[in-house]
């Protein structure tokens, strides 16, 4: 019976540790850069300015287009094979074949393609900025995890402090070393514990469900949290905050989404520009006709000839009183009468055509003035929003860098007074044991550390926090 009942929680356990799933921070990052629609919105931007890009690369290559035209004219009409005027229900047909080929526009697809590239370039630093910022608030949110979940492990050893002093306590009281009237300040030390661990443990939940929704993650199974490596001490100093500026210029998207931007501006311009400029292409045609109206038939010649020469009483002439008879020669083509196909037609039909076209622009209605004024106007609100974005930017990496330094100077001192209070409490449970001073110093002492404590570990995930950031304007990368 005990060995079963082992074997089944054995398998309880299994279950448990198999349906229990641990995350690192990076597959947070990866499964919130995977679900988020935001991310699924600005690639779909960029799929569609990759579309017009090629749209106007398509543009360069020339235009070739079939025109077929079938159908049947009723009453008088242009016969398409002799072009006369027939008044008869005929079928007719117009096959042709056409090319166009634009040889200068003013230089309009040129840099239509440019500003198209510099706007896919654009859609693309903002997509890098949209996972920039999802990714932001998942470390953010999920530092926040791991930190209270540091806090309740502590919590947990000040309670199995708290439970051995009160244990201590309760001992000597039944020895008559002290008084009962010492244990309420333990209880009750311990109840406010219990207390803040509860509250820690509705923290690391609510934390999580804050992680869950920035990743957009549907949960079937337990999820735990893993942090990837441990915290890093304290460094000396922070960085500089004008090289980590420079730096983050370069690898920033945000500031390069609005160069890329501004190269788009600048080239709708130059777009605007061409319009004033003439416009030259080549063209070539060539198309056939049929029409029913032709004979079915025609006389095709072999080349020969034969000479008739007849002689007709009713053609003579006078001379001199005598009358002499006309001989009238005529030449008759020898050859054969073959059937005049459809495709024949076609093929006697056929008319070619080519050349080019020029068109010098006069007055267009002032289309290319307006533009260049809208461009204008595009390309000064740009150089606002660049100069608006490194002031944000050089503010933000200050700031961070600030913080930084504040964050490292912060934990040298707490953790001083950590130890303080560490030695505190020591002291004051020594001198409990002695029988010297009251319960309640050792509690005030204990309650001091505690807090002193989580407050360390608060910083250490702020300065942790502070740390990617900064690594990331210096890098680009998190």
């Amino acid at each position: 019976m005990k060995k079963t009942a082992l074997l089944l929680l054995n398998c309880i356990f299994f279950i448990v540790a198999v349906a229990q799933k641990t995350l690192t921070l990076q597959e947070c990052i990866d499964i919130a850069l995977q679900n988020s629609q935001q991310v699924k919105d600005a690639n779909y931007q960029t799929n569609i300015s990759k579309i017009t890009l090629q749209q106007a690369q398509s543009q360069r290559l020339p235009n070739i287009n079939i025109n077929l035209n079938q159908g049947t004219n009723t009453g008088r009409s242009i016969d398409p094979f002799s072009n006369q005027f027939i008044d008869q229900t005929i079928r007719f047909g117009n096959y042709g074949l056409g090319l166009d080929f634009n040889i200068f526009n003013g230089l309009q697809t040129s840099n239509t393609i440019k500003r198209n590239n510099a706007t896919l370039q654009a859609s693309e630093k903002e997509m890098a900025s949209t996972k920039n910022l999802i990714a932001l608030t998942v470390i953010r949110n999920f530092l926040q995890v791991i930190s209270n979940q540091e806090i309740a492990k502590a919590t947990e050893l000040q309670l199995t402090a708290t439970r051995e002093q009160l244990s201590v306590a309760n001992k000597k009281v039944e020895a008559g070393v002290l008084a009962a009237s010492q244990l309420a300040d333990l209880n009750a030390q311990l109840a406010t514990e219990l207390l803040n661990l509860a509250n820690t443990k509705n923290s690391i939940e609510l934390a999580k469900l804050d992680l869950f929704l920035t990743m957009n993650y549907q949960r079937n199974e337990v999820v735990s949290f893993k942090a990837d490596e441990p915290l890093a001490d304290a460094i000396a100093n922070a960085p500089d905050a004008n090289a980590v500026y420079e730096a983050a210029l370069k690898f920033l998207p945000d500031v390069q989404t609005i160069e890329q931007k501004k190269r788009s501006a600048i080239f709708e311009r130059s777009i605007a520009k061409g319009l004033r400029y003439p416009t030259l292409a080549f063209f070539a045609n060539t198309g056939s006709t049929y029409s029913s109206s032709v004979n079915k038939t025609q006389f095709v010649p072999d080349g020969t000839s034969s000479n008739i020469v007849t002689t007709s009483p009713d053609n003579f002439i006078n001379v001199a009183g005598s009358d002499y008879f006309v001989q009238q020669k005529s030449i008759v083509r020898n050859g054969t009468t073959k059937p005049f196909t459809y495709f024949n037609q076609l093929n006697a039909n056929i008319n070619s055509n080519f050349g080019l076209a020029l068109r010098i622009p006069i007055l267009n209605g002032l289309q290319a003035k307006m533009r260049i004024a809208s461009a204008d106007a595009a390309i000064v609100r740009v150089d606002g929003q660049l100069i608006s974005i490194k002031n944000q930017l050089r503010n933000a990496v200050e700031r961070a860098v600030q913080n930084l330094d504040n964050a490292n100077q912060k934990i040298v001192l707490i953790e001083q007074q950590v130890a303080a209070l560490q030695q505190t409490v020591t002291n004051a449970s020594i001198k409990i044991e002695n029988g010297i001073t009251a319960t309640l110093d050792y509690v005030i002492a204990k309650s001091n550390y505690d807090k002193a404590k989580v407050t360390l570990i608060q910083a250490k995930y702020e300065q942790r926090f502070l740390q990617i950031i900064v690594q990331f304007y210096q890098t680009g990368s998190w």
